[in-house]
């Protein structure tokens, strides 16, 4: 799952959680963006790490790397 769409379906307010991963709201801005789009920041590892154990695993390592459509064409290959 999407950083992004964790926080939406926790209602989770993007101040809070960049509160408690000790970062500025413009940091998260630049994590939930699509991994294509201009101003994508990658989490460094410390950070992707606890962003991973804050949301108790639901949004994985993955999840900053691949974008909603290579996910789904992986998946659909991983079926066939």
């Amino acid at each position: 799952m999407k950083l992004r769409a964790y926080l939406q379906k926790n209602n989770i307010p993007v101040a809070d959680f960049a509160d408690t991963l000790g970062v500025t709201r413009q940091t998260i801005y630049s994590y939930i963006k699509n991994p294509n789009e201009k101003n994508y920041t990658l989490p460094r590892r410390i950070k992707m790490t606890k962003i991973v154990n804050l949301t108790g695993g639901q949004v994985s390592y993955n999840d900053f790397f691949l974008d909603n459509e290579t996910q789904k064409s992986e998946h659909i290959h991983e079926e066939s």
